[in-house]
């Protein structure tokens, strides 16, 4: 059978602790979140803009990758490195 997508969801992660950040119930685009541990406070609309910024980091990086053990594909497309700069949330997708 197919695999239930919302188990796999990515989160956001605080990007110093690497932690869940407190969220009320339903939270808005304005409403605060915070890391327990650091106590790192952001709206959620920043949390949401750093940590989609980091996967489309992770994405690249892997499609960087692949194309560098490829090799053929190395010849069609130039592959960048750009150093991901630090962020305050990250997410939990797979270094």
């Amino acid at each position: 059978m197919g695999r239930d997508l919302a188990l796999n969801k990515p989160q956001i992660l605080c990007g110093a602790c690497i932690v869940p950040p407190e969220t009320p119930d339903n939270p808005q685009i304005d409403d605060e979140v915070f890391c327990p541990q650091c106590k790192r406070v952001d709206t959620v609309e920043k949390a949401m803009e750093d940590a989609n910024r980091h996967a489309t980091h992770l994405a690249s990086r892997a499609l960087e990758q692949r194309m560098l053990q490829d090799g053929h594909a190395v010849r069609t497309v130039t592959p960048t490195r750009a150093p991901i700069k630090n962020l305050r949330w990250i997410s939990s997708l797979p270094q």
